[in-house]
């Protein structure tokens, strides 16, 4: 044991990167359905604003002045095709209030790869796996595990070499031998991000197998944030669940085009039965 060895991270992470662009163009097209939940609450407001009195903002803040402004959720197909074509088709959608921006009730508005060098949060954040990222990220094994399938998981810490620089903190589960993304828990803070009102956001994404030997899809993600501004304090999160993955769809000539977003028609008028039987996870 010596006291400057390389923590044992930086191997792992070395076959990540190396196996990034395998991982990341291995699969050349693909559909599934995907289902999103999301909401914003106020965490707090004052009481006046500008010298005027809030009260309760029409029935939105209970006696602690906390209160849902926003609900949603939906139901769409998203479709790929290498290298970059995607389209989505909302087949269903039920929304209540206002996301004020700070929504990302689509498919697409939850397309933070981490096999891309950077992922775009209103600023280019660093992939922990990115060509570059060793200028960037310091690592540190936390441990490892064995999953249900006896695969052994490498926990690392991802710690940022300065303060403002435009990364994640957090951790990322990297698959042994495979060299891919298992899992991630990662957290930007308003120093990285750079987004005026934004304090800190999480996202946590979790990967499974869909087909032999290594293939491998997004199963969920969550984004999670806390913003405020004037006295207001603001929280989301917006869960996306991918299932149903055809890895050899057959797409028609022309069926990727200008159009990258459709909204089918009666997508808004389903039935609370309807939602029931849908839904993956509690509202």
């Amino acid at each position: 044991v010596k006291a400057d060895a390389e923590d044992p991270a930086y191997a792992v992470i070395r076959k990540a990167m190396e196996k990034r662009k395998y991982y990341r163009d291995q699969v050349e097209k693909y559909a599934c359905d995907v289902y999103i939940k999301g909401n914003i609450k106020f965490l707090d407001a004052p009481e006046k604003f500008m010298g005027r009195d809030l009260g309760n903002l029409g029935g939105t803040l209970d006696t602690n002045r906390q209160g849902i402004v926003y609900l949603s959720e939906s139901q769409s197909v998203l479709y790929y095709q290498q290298p970059n074509q995607l389209k989505e088709v909302m087949t269903s959608s039920k929304v209540s209030g206002n996301d004020n921006g700070f929504g990302f009730n689509s498919a697409r508005d939850m397309d933070f790869n981490l096999y891309d060098n950077f992922s775009d949060f209103s600023r280019q954040i660093v992939s922990p796996i990115a060509s570059t990222a060793m200028q960037f990220y310091r690592y540190r094994l936390v441990g490892t595990f064995f999953d249900e399938e006896s695969r052994l998981i490498n926990k690392i810490e991802l710690i940022p070499k300065r303060s403002e620089d435009p990364v994640y903190r957090g951790y990322i589960y990297i698959v042994e031998n495979l060299w891919n993304i298992q899992s991630a828990d990662l957290l930007l803070v308003q120093g990285a991000i750079k987004q005026p009102g934004l304090d800190s956001l999480y996202l946590k994404q979790v990967y499974v197998p869909v087909q032999a030997p290594d293939t491998w899809r997004l199963f969920s993600q969550n984004i999670s944030f806390t913003a405020g501004l004037f006295g207001f304090k603001l929280g989301g999160s917006f869960t996306g669940i991918y299932s149903n993955y055809d890895l050899s769809p057959a797409f028609e000539p022309n069926f990727f085009n200008n159009e990258i977003f459709k909204v089918k028609e009666g997508a808004n008028e389903r039935t609370q039965e309807y939602w029931d039987t849908l839904r993956p996870i509690p509202l």
